[in-house]
């Protein structure tokens, strides 16, 4: 049985029409600013199954004595290299983070430890 004897598509119509009778149909609307930025954050409060979780996303920030630790592996490998220009730019990063890593610590107290 097909579609014009169901009753689906009129006697009068060929399947084509029929097919593409919506091609031309906008089917999206034009948003403001306001509206892109609500969507954006409803998005984010959405917790999707179908997507991944990236590390880098929720990724901690490294400890500083990490930093340091990795600071010092690369300098072995590029004293291992010889490499005068790489070792000139690994002090300059060391430079340009030692600061950071500074402000970001914090004194403890001696009653800390007794907690």
């Amino acid at each position: 049985m097909s579609l014009k004897e169901k009753g689906f598509v009129p006697a009068d119509v060929q399947l084509d029409d029929f097919i593409n009778i919506d091609a031309n149909v906008e089917v999206y609307e034009e948003l403001i600013d306001s509206q892109i930025g609500s969507t954006q954050k409803q998005d984010n409060n959405v917790s999707s199954s179908d997507e991944d979780d990236d590390p880098q996303d929720t990724m901690t920030p490294p400890t500083a004595s990490k930093v340091m630790d990795s600071f010092d592996f690369i300098r072995k490998v590029i004293g291992t290299l010889d490499d005068d220009p790489a070792m000139a730019l690994l002090t300059d990063c060391k430079t340009r983070i030692m600061p950071l890593l500074a402000a970001r610590c914090k004194q403890s107290k001696l009653t800390d430890f007794w907690k």
